[in-house]
Order: structure tokens, then sequence, then C-alpha cells
């Protein structure tokens, strides 16, 4: 028995390795071995997470018809729909959603297919997404929305993307922060022109306080800094430690050419998460 049992498991290593070389024709000739099609590794996840995750359709559909679980959660709370989503697969999406993967499922963070598609820049998920009717106003668990992840990690397509489609411009996280807070806190200056452009509140106050210069300002992204400026963000907001006149003495640098550092070394105050 101890013998039939190690077979079996070396034939779902094969499985597992086929999946992740991304070789139809091995994934074929491992699951004509008995085999356990849902087998999982150390992460939890089972061959049709590396499918999901490749994005690779024939073998998607030759896992499916072995009649594998297309709801397989790993460790993460990943199922494969949200992993195809997450590496930005439409074609992948689209065959779970047509095997009827659950459209409304989330990871142990509380990302669903949409927020998945919008925190890596995937514009075409997310557009298939919202044809599904997800809520371009949902939450993960850190209170961001879709417009949030997605500024964060500087995807203006998506941005605008999710505007178009009717997300709150000044919609806030756990923290307070809004779309232009997190986009200020990365640098991205394309993405928060856009946020500005599109009626976002230059004056938003985070639970600390801060506003979307604040954070331009403390994570030292000086061209980010110059455009708020720019558009009229008060240099003399204080933040509720009292951070009173440093974001105004780095507004006195930049007005200064001769005293400005070059981009990214101003050290004006500590960064703090």
């Amino acid at each position: 028995m101890s013998e039939v049992r190690s077979r079996v498991q070396q034939n779902d290593l094969l499985l597992h390795e086929a999946v992740i070389k991304n070789e139809p024709e091995a994934v074929r000739e491992a699951l004509r071995r008995p085999t356990d099609v849902n087998c999982r590794n150390n992460y939890g996840r089972a061959p049709i997470h590396w499918a999901a995750s490749r994005g690779n359709v024939e073998i998607i559909n030759l896992l499916i018809e072995a009649k594998c679980d297309i709801e397989a959660i790993d460790k993460f709370g990943m199922r494969p729909l949200l992993m195809a989503a997450w590496h930005g697969h439409l074609p992948a999406v689209k065959t779970f959603v047509q095997a009827g993967a659950c459209i409304a499922a989330t990871n142990k963070k509380q990302n669903d297919i949409l927020q998945c598609a919008c925190a890596r820049g995937a514009k075409d998920v997310a557009a298939y997404a919202l044809t599904l009717g997800a809520r371009v106003s949902s939450c993960d668990a850190s209170g961001d929305s879709p417009l949030a992840l997605a500024s964060r990690a500087g995807h203006g397509a998506v941005v605008e993307l999710l505007l178009d489609n009717g997300a709150s411009v000044d919609a806030f996280n756990k923290v307070g922060r809004t779309a232009l807070h997190v986009a200020c806190e990365g640098g991205h200056c394309g993405v928060a022109g856009l946020l500005v452009a599109r009626g976002a509140a230059r004056e938003a106050r985070d639970n600390s306080g801060r506003t979307p210069l604040h954070q331009a300002a403390v994570h030292r992204h000086t061209e980010l800094v110059r455009t708020l400026l720019d558009t009229g963000c008060n240099v003399d907001a204080t933040d509720n430690v009292s951070h009173a006149g440093l974001v105004d003495s780095y507004a006195g640098l930049l007005t200064n050419a001769s005293r400005i550092c070059a981009p990214g070394t101003l050290d004006i105050y500590p960064v703090v998460s």
C-alpha cells in the first residue's frame, strides 16, 4: 500500500511540474497515470492554480475535464479565478467564469476579481469584471477600493476606466486615505494629475491629518510635490502631529532653484507609513 501511495505522490509531483512548465502534452501524460488532480503543494496550491497563473486555457480545460476543483483555495485565499485575474489573463478568466467559478469570491485580504485586476493593472480583466457585475465601490480588508488599488500602483488606464464607471474619486480607506493620497505615496504624477483633473479633493485629510501634499513630501517625491503646488495645494496645511512648517519648507526649496536637491533626495521628515 505504501508503495502505491508513493507512486501516486510521484505522479502528483509530475502533474505539478508539467503544469508549471506550461506543457499541455506533459499534462495529458501525467493525467493518464494514477494521480490526484487536486494535489496541493506547501502553499496549498493545486495544479489548477498554476495553470491559472500562466493563463494556459488548454491546460485549464484539461484539468477541468479531469474534474479538478475550480474553487480550490490556497493558503492566501486565492482561487484559480482570482489567480488568473491577478496575472491579467483574460481568456483564462473567461474560461473559469464559463465553467461556473464564483465571481464574488475573495482572498484573505478580501480582494475580489475586480480588485485583483486593478491592483495589477489588468485593464481588460477589470473591464470584463465590471460587465459581470463587480462592484466598483467594493472595499478590501484595508478599506481600499479598486480605484485606490489601481492608484497606489500607478495604473492610469485602470484609474480612468473606474472613474468612467462611477468610482467615487474621494472614497477613503480605514486610515482615511483617498486614491489621491495613495497615488502621492507612490509618486505617481500621472495618476495624481488625472485624479485632480477628475475632481479629487486636493486638501483631503487622512486619520493623521495629512493631505496628499504631505504624503508626496514625506515620501520625497520631488516632481510630484512640484505638480501639486502648481495646482494650488496648501503649503501651510498641518497634520495631527504638528509637522507645521515642513511642507512649507519643502515648497521653499522648490521655489529656489539654487537650493533644489536632486529628485528623490530631500529628507525633510521621517517616512511614516
